[in-house]
């Protein structure tokens, strides 16, 4: 069974530890459609209820490869 939860863009600082954050203020509906080609792309899971962004809980916690897919959808918005 797969379990769906909210996408929460993930921030992947450029200092010396690579911390990476949650940036809820980058989920504008631009980003979750740009967030959407990305998922598609790589052929990931998800879902949308009510115009809200659900991927697989399963890749919510891979916090590398959310801010990963987060960074590609940002770019994505830059060559619009």
């Amino acid at each position: 069974m797969i379990f769906y939860t909210p996408y929460i863009p993930m921030y992947r600082h450029a200092d010396p530890d690579h911390r990476i954050e949650e940036r809820p203020a980058l989920l504008t509906e631009e980003h979750r459609d740009k967030m959407l080609i990305v998922l598609d792309r790589h052929n990931e899971k998800y879902r949308l209820r009510d115009g809200q962004l659900l991927i697989k809980r399963s890749l919510m916690r891979n916090v590398d490869l959310v801010s990963n897919y987060t960074m590609q959808a940002l770019q994505e918005q830059k060559t619009d």
